[in-house]
């Protein structure tokens, strides 16, 4: 070989290794350099079961007649201090349409003026898995189900970034509560005696954005809204659980508290309409069954 070349060819395996030396660098300092996108941070506290910590909705049906085995609520009636799970078969109920959260959005840990931009509800169904089991231990499996357009969402807000957020149903009212319903508001209410498939657990799912400058950032939060025909527990009178309306103060106490709003119509609270459930899943599957609705299968 030439000698000449010698020093040429040196000069090529010294950047060779510098090369190799600084890429990992490089990369190491690109890694070290990368930022999380900024996000909101959202809080929101239900405002219908604070025990529970869930939204509720009632459908104001009439209690149907049902038979559950081990199941009977008129023994309650008359123990002090009984926690029934069920009103009595053929009691009217009124429907409360709408559920309320409170709400918190901060950047930083500030409270912004940031806009609702997503209200998605996604409906929890309960299947009996037949087609597609994975094994004999898979007695039913969890179907999600979009019920968005069952629904519609409106932020109320006190002060940027505080206020609160009322869910209304708007999805179909049962034939069997109307009357009640259109006593209680005034207003007149689809009809439709199979609104019992729409009872069961909801996911809410909202989503905020908030502008600083060129860039909008976005924060999200999950919630519960439980949809029921109607509430476990009527009401509570002293020190007893009252099911049945014959004879007790007219009946006033066998629906809750009746209030009057300013234009005449009535607002009815009811005491715990989950009662002895702390589960709304296992309360909406009671109800369906007591509706005659079996579980479905996929």
């Amino acid at each position: 070989m030439n000698k000449r070349y010698l020093p040429a060819i040196a000069s090529i395996f010294v950047l060779a290794l510098l090369a190799s030396s600084i890429i990992p660098v490089q990369a190491q300092v690109a890694l070290l350099s990368a930022r999380a996108v900024p996000s909101l941070q959202v809080l929101s506290i239900p405002q219908d079961d604070q025990v529970r910590k869930t939204g509720i909705i009632l459908l104001g049906m009439t209690v149907p007649s049902f038979d559950i085995e081990g199941f009977d609520p008129s023994q309650f009636i008359t123990i002090p201090g009984a926690r029934p799970g069920w009103p009595m078969s053929g009691t009217t109920t009124y429907a409360d349409l709408m559920a309320q959260y409170k709400i918190l959005v901060s950047y930083n840990g500030v409270p912004v003026a940031a806009t609702l931009v997503g209200c998605q509800i996604v409906e929890k169904d309960k299947v009996n898995a037949l087609k597609d089991k994975q094994g004999p231990w898979e007695n039913v499996k969890t179907v999600p189900v979009d019920a968005s357009d069952r629904f519609t969402c409106k932020m109320r807000w006190g002060k940027p970034g505080v206020g609160v957020l009322d869910l209304y149903w708007i999805g179909p009212v049962p034939k069997s509560g109307t009357a009640a319903y259109s006593e209680l508001s005034g207003h007149s209410v689809s009809q439709d005696v199979a609104v019992g498939q729409y009872i069961a657990d909801y996911i809410v799912n909202l989503s905020f954005a908030f502008t600083i400058g060129r860039t909008t950032i976005y924060g999200t939060e999950m919630q519960d809204v439980c949809v029921l025909g109607w509430p476990s527990v009527l009401a509570m009178l002293g020190s007893d659980i009252i099911l049945d309306v014959t004879g007790v103060e007219n009946g006033d106490y066998a629906h809750g508290y009746y209030i009057t709003k300013p234009d005449g119509s009535l607002h009815v609270i009811y005491f715990d309409a989950l009662g002895l459930f702390t589960s709304c899943e296992d309360m909406a599957l009671l109800e369906q069954a007591a509706l005659g609705m079996p579980i479905s299968w996929s």
